[in-house]
């Protein structure tokens, strides 16, 4: 016989969050009936659980959270599939509680932090892309019995998404933030920013825009004055949406194999001087071409 993880009552073990969360406090959102596993609970210093979207998909939805695009174009093309984007997701609080409400205060509030992050990426982006954009998506967790069938499938098969379909932006704030980083670079490459959690297992990663020709230092990686910059910049990021009341976190929905809805909150930061390559950032139209046949 074989057991599985063991259960606890995270509201037992967690005090809830007080009215401001200590800068990059340890906090977990979690979906009413979420498995604990092993002793990872242990690592946070607050929690709260929220409820799921209501199983018909409609009515009021008390978990939203919202995930940030940032929308880079490119200027020579100006064609919407080799825009880059990379996301934040964030969580509104409210005397420490979270709230799912967002109000044009808010988003004036979300979007002068993340415009200074903006602002200093693109100090080592390619000259050829711009930040046009920020769109805020309404993110929510499905219940963990809501299922969708799978078509074609007889007998009937079912998926069982954790995220509500999020719909169009609820919000878009209009940006013109030019990379300066130099005018070559190749658009699959990506300077990588990992947000960290108490659960290393689930790190949360972001791709930065293309950086330029004048970032990098020797042997192919970038260098330690680009690297420190992102690594600000982010940080003082994230300082400034906590003093708000917002938190950056990461949407945690599988761990050691169970399926979970957890928010992790971001701990800290990581940035690195080895350049990434993200392949669906491959330009979309080849300008030259030579074949042999």
């Amino acid at each position: 016989m074989t057991s599985g993880p063991p259960v606890v009552d995270l509201a037992a073990e967690l005090p809830l969050p007080p009215s401001s969360i200590p800068t990059w406090g340890k906090a977990l959102w979690w979906l009413a009936r979420t498995v604990a596993y092993g002793s990872a609970f242990h690592l946070f210093e607050y929690g709260e659980e929220i409820q799921p979207s209501p199983l018909d998909a409609g009515g009021p939805d008390p978990s939203e959270w919202r995930r940030v695009q940032v929308v880079w174009k490119n200027l020579a093309t100006d064609l919407r599939a080799d825009d880059q984007i990379f996301t934040v997701d964030i969580v509104n609080t409210t005397g420490g509680r979270f709230d799912p409400t967002w109000t044009t205060g808010d988003y004036a509030n979300t979007d002068t932090a993340i415009e200074a992050l903006v602002t200093a990426i693109a100090g080592g982006t390619v000259s050829w892309l711009q930040a046009y954009e920020l769109r805020y998506y309404a993110m929510k967790y499905n219940d963990y019995d809501y299922k969708v069938p799978i078509p074609n499938t007889d007998p009937v098969q079912y998926r069982y998404p954790a995220f509500a379909d999020s719909g169009p932006p609820q919000y878009v704030k209009t940006l013109s933030t030019t990379g300066s980083g130099g005018t070559a670079g190749a658009a699959q490459t990506a300077v990588s920013i990992t947000e960290l959690t108490p659960v290393r297992r689930n790190w949360g990663r972001m791709y930065a825009p293309t950086p330029g020709s004048g970032v990098f230092g020797s042997y192919g990686h970038i260098g330690p004055a680009t690297v420190d910059a992102y690594a600000d910049a982010y940080a003082i990021m994230g300082g400034n949406l906590q003093f708000n009341g917002f938190y950056p976190v990461v949407p945690t929905t599988y761990a050691n194999k169970e399926r979970t809805r957890v928010l992790q909150n971001v701990t800290g930061v990581q940035v690195d001087d080895v350049p990434d390559v993200i392949r669906r950032r491959r330009s979309f139209n080849a300008t030259y071409k030579k074949s042999f046949v």
